[in-house]
């Protein structure tokens, strides 16, 4: 899971709250690297400040944001263990990181519905 965040937008910030709570519920076997700033300093802060584990990395002047065709934050992508990428979107919802989970590892998490409105979450 690649997810595209930059530390002064306030979606992200969200983001990277919820980003906190998956990362106590996902599945071991998910990568997850955060895309950010090309100021390691900032985003360690970043990483600090909403107490996320996973890599947050470097890009030198928005090349892996243009590589990935990424336009605006906060952004994601999951991508299967071949290289197909499986689910791209805004990520505007903590939920919609457990609807990137169930994309690249379908056989790995179990979806249940939650408050009979057919919502789907996936639950490790």
């Amino acid at each position: 899971m690649f997810l595209f965040a930059e530390p002064d937008c306030a979606p992200c910030q969200t983001m990277m709250k919820d980003l906190s709570q998956f990362e106590r519920r996902a599945p071991a076997a998910l990568r997850v690297v955060v895309v950010a700033t090309d100021d390691h300093r900032v985003n360690a802060r970043f990483a600090e400040e909403y107490q996320v584990g996973y890599p947050i990395l470097a890009q030198a002047n928005r090349g892996l944001a243009r590589a990935f065709r990424v336009q605006a934050t906060p952004f994601g992508f999951g991508i299967g263990a071949d290289g197909v990428v499986r689910w791209r979107g805004f990520v505007n919802e903590g939920s919609q990181m457990d609807e990137i989970a169930a994309s690249v590892l379908p056989n790995q998490l179990p979806i249940q519905k939650l408050n009979g409105h057919g919502e789907e979450r996936v639950t490790a």
